[in-house]
């Protein structure tokens, strides 16, 4: 979803590993400004572990 300089993101994450699959979900904001993106991005973990957060920062180049 997007709303003027902001984006959102969700969904489902599936992975399979050793025979075990994993579905968890998966959230992302993201600002942009010119030609900037600036976001962050939190995914649980399997297994009851913390949850590994992702920082985001992006250029184009014209």
């Amino acid at each position: 979803m997007r709303y003027r300089a902001w984006e959102v993101r969700a969904g489902p994450v599936r992975t399979t590993a050793y025979g075990t699959t994993n579905v968890r979900s998966r959230l992302a904001v993201a600002v942009r400004y010119a030609r900037y993106s600036v976001g962050l991005s939190r995914e649980e973990s399997a297994a009851g572990l913390t949850p590994s957060y992702q920082f985001i920062l992006s250029s184009t180049i014209p």
